[in-house]
């Protein structure tokens, strides 16, 4: 990749963004929902010459305004860093130099979709970021189109190898390196139990304990808001806790998830989560109702749970029901276990990080995890991880998945 074969954001910086972050109050009795949510296009040039604008959104919720507009922050820089060009020309490289892992550990389409896209590329591996692993510190090459989000406007459209949402990206002060990077591995094992909580019949769930256990002042918010609320944990029990919330609003329904390393800050987590959504589709204009296969946005699948919410209920109350799994909590055991589950390949971290920045950057990989897509025409229904718990893939749940 050449110097000149892409540009990131130009004409704004980061505090002028900043500027722009609107909060949301939501009240009640005990307590405020505060959300912060910015939204702005920029513009990057592509290696053609040719200026294409992309959207870039950041949000945040929490029980008070700063928290909130602090989230919101982190998870702009988190996307203006893995946007910028100064990444770009410092991370990418076309001659891998350690162990490579191929873009199909990252892209678990079915195997005839994946050998079509990599006939339809004159070079499949080509461009590489270097990324550590986050168990042995060993060095690898990892594909830039898995890194960077920006990646599909800097490559010509024959070279794509499939979608990469933006999770495992993280960002916070320079000082919590390590709280940055399991942030980034608990959103990659996050979608990946979700994932398999829809797709998979049999995938076992456990009920969990009324809100008002945890935080009795939001479960109250929800009560005042008449919002029924059902709490699961979905998680491999190997690895963390995953706690979906399903936020019932008459019929119409939205889906929070959240990972950590402690149930109760992922129940938490899901259920602010789902207020946001909730919030953001009772304030949205109606629209035309997509069909199935026209589902290609974030909204669009979430707008599918809000108009088809028996449906998505109805599914998770059929799913299995296990006894509550005794989680990892140590850092370094679920390094362990995660090298176990997706079949010896640890975690991997690339470092974001822009020289001299007051901030660290990063992104998570999972060689072989379960990845959410956008497209609902073409599901992830393929690779190692799903196969290993999906033994009939004719059986598989093929509806567009409820998440946004």
């Amino acid at each position: 990749m050449t110097d000149g074969s892409g540009h990131g954001p130009h004409d704004v910086t980061h505090d002028d963004l900043v500027s722009r972050i609107d909060v949301d109050v939501l009240t009640s009795s005990r307590c405020s929902i505060h959300i912060a949510h910015l939204e702005v296009m920029l513009t990057v040039t592509a290696g053609c010459g040719d200026e294409t604008s992309f959207t870039v959104t950041a949000g945040g919720v929490a029980t008070t305004r700063s928290e909130a507009r602090l989230k919101c922050e982190f998870e702009l820089v988190e996307r203006l860093v893995s946007s910028a060009p100064e990444t770009v020309r410092r991370l990418v490289h076309d001659r891998p130099r350690d162990e490579r892992v191929s873009w199909r550990a990252f892209t678990p389409y079915d195997a005839a979709l994946q050998n079509r896209l990599a006939a339809a590329m004159p070079s499949p591996d080509r461009d590489w970021c270097p990324a550590y692993g986050m168990r042995t510190g060993r060095a690898y090459d990892v594909p830039a189109s898995k890194v960077l989000p920006i990646w599909p406007c800097l490559s010509p459209s024959y070279a794509f190898d499939g979608e990469c949402d933006a999770s495992g990206l993280a960002a916070g002060p320079s000082g919590d390196v390590r709280r940055c990077r399991e942030h980034g591995l608990c959103e990659v094992l996050e979608r990946d139990a979700m994932m398999l909580a829809w797709r998979v019949p049999g995938w076992g769930v456990a009920d969990l304990e009324n809100l008002a256990a945890v935080r009795p002042d939001i479960a109250a918010f929800l009560d005042e808001h008449r919002l029924n609320v059902t709490l699961l944990d979905i998680g491999d029990p190997d690895l963390l806790p995953v706690v979906i919330c399903l936020l019932d609003d008459e019929g119409r329904v939205v889906c929070g998830t959240a990972c950590a390393l402690d149930l109760d800050a992922a129940i938490q987590k899901s259920v602010l989560e789902a207020i946001m959504l909730w919030h953001g589709r009772r304030s949205a204009p109606a629209g035309e109702d997509p069909g199935s296969q026209d589902i290609r946005t974030s909204s669009d699948h979430v707008g599918f749970a809000w108009t088809r919410g028996s449906t998505v209920m109805e599914w998770f109350a059929s799913q299995p029901r296990r006894a509550l799994a005794d989680h990892v909590i140590d850092f370094s055991k679920l390094l362990e276990n995660c090298s176990k589950r997706f079949f010896d390949a640890e975690p991997l971290v690339v470092d974001l990080t822009p020289a001299d920045a007051a901030v660290y950057a990063c992104r998570v990989l999972q060689p072989h995890a379960c990845r959410k897509e956008w497209n609902a025409a073409r599901p992830f229904l393929g690779g190692l991880r799903f196969q290993s718990v999906c033994a009939d893939v004719s059986r598989a749940n093929r509806l567009p998945h409820p998440y946004g």
